[in-house]
Protein backbone atom coordinates (compact mmCIF):
# COMPACT_ATOMS: atom_id res chain seq x y z
CA UNK A 1 0.00 0.00 0.00
CA UNK A 2 1.41 3.32 -1.40
CA UNK A 3 1.75 5.94 1.33
CA UNK A 4 -0.61 9.37 0.91
CA UNK A 5 1.46 12.74 0.46
CA UNK A 6 1.41 15.40 2.27
CA UNK A 7 -0.09 18.41 0.76
CA UNK A 8 -0.89 21.78 0.58
CA UNK A 9 -4.31 22.87 1.37
CA UNK A 10 -4.95 24.67 -2.09
CA UNK A 11 -3.66 21.60 -3.78
CA UNK A 12 -6.52 19.80 -2.42
CA UNK A 13 -9.17 22.68 -2.32
CA UNK A 14 -8.40 23.20 -6.00
CA UNK A 15 -8.81 19.17 -6.82
CA UNK A 16 -12.17 19.25 -5.11
CA UNK A 17 -13.21 22.10 -7.10
CA UNK A 18 -11.92 19.82 -9.87
CA UNK A 19 -13.77 17.00 -9.38
CA UNK A 20 -17.28 18.87 -9.01
CA UNK A 21 -17.58 19.88 -5.65
CA UNK A 22 -18.67 23.89 -5.02
CA UNK A 23 -17.08 25.49 -2.05
CA UNK A 24 -20.36 26.15 0.36
CA UNK A 25 -18.69 28.19 2.92
CA UNK A 26 -15.61 29.35 4.61
CA UNK A 27 -15.51 29.54 8.74
CA UNK A 28 -12.27 30.13 10.71
CA UNK A 29 -9.51 28.05 9.46
CA UNK A 30 -11.68 25.38 7.15
CA UNK A 31 -13.48 25.45 4.13
CA UNK A 32 -16.85 23.15 3.57
CA UNK A 33 -17.48 22.22 -0.12
CA UNK A 34 -20.61 20.14 -1.54
CA UNK A 35 -21.59 17.98 -3.99
CA UNK A 36 -25.20 16.96 -4.17
CA UNK A 37 -25.35 15.70 -0.95
CA UNK A 38 -22.01 15.56 0.04
CA UNK A 39 -19.64 17.39 2.71
CA UNK A 40 -16.11 17.77 2.58
CA UNK A 41 -14.42 19.69 5.36
CA UNK A 42 -10.79 20.99 4.25
CA UNK A 43 -8.56 22.43 6.78
CA UNK A 44 -6.96 25.42 5.30
CA UNK A 45 -4.44 26.70 7.46
CA UNK A 46 -0.47 27.65 6.49
CA UNK A 47 0.65 24.20 7.36
CA UNK A 48 0.49 20.83 4.77
CA UNK A 49 -1.90 18.44 5.22
CA UNK A 50 -0.54 15.20 6.64
CA UNK A 51 -1.43 11.97 5.04
CA UNK A 52 -4.14 10.71 7.85
CA UNK A 53 -6.04 14.14 7.89
CA UNK A 54 -5.84 13.25 3.65
CA UNK A 55 -7.41 10.02 4.05
CA UNK A 56 -10.56 11.02 5.76
CA UNK A 57 -10.55 14.07 2.56
CA UNK A 58 -10.68 10.57 0.89
CA UNK A 59 -12.82 8.62 2.86
CA UNK A 60 -15.07 11.71 2.90
CA UNK A 61 -15.08 11.75 -0.94
CA UNK A 62 -16.65 8.50 -1.08
CA UNK A 63 -13.41 6.77 -3.10
CA UNK A 64 -13.22 3.14 -2.92
CA UNK A 65 -11.35 2.06 -0.33
CA UNK A 66 -9.32 -0.65 -1.97
CA UNK A 67 -8.42 2.30 -4.01
CA UNK A 68 -7.50 4.49 -1.49
CA UNK A 69 -3.63 5.13 -2.65
CA UNK A 70 -3.99 5.11 -6.59
CA UNK A 71 -7.12 7.23 -6.51
CA UNK A 72 -5.62 9.54 -3.96
CA UNK A 73 -2.78 9.72 -6.50
CA UNK A 74 -5.29 11.02 -8.95
CA UNK A 75 -7.24 12.71 -6.53
CA UNK A 76 -4.56 15.18 -6.45
CA UNK A 77 -3.20 14.68 -9.59
CA UNK A 78 0.28 13.51 -8.95
CA UNK A 79 1.73 10.92 -11.20
CA UNK A 80 0.00 7.67 -11.03
CA UNK A 81 3.52 5.62 -11.34
CA UNK A 82 4.00 4.92 -8.12
CA UNK A 83 0.64 2.99 -8.05
CA UNK A 84 2.15 -0.17 -10.53
CA UNK A 85 2.89 -2.99 -8.14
Amino acid sequence: MSRLPVLKPRIVCRALENAGFVLRKSKGGHRIYIKERRRVTVPYHTTDIKPGTLALIIQQNRIDSRRVPCAALSFVRVDASVCRS
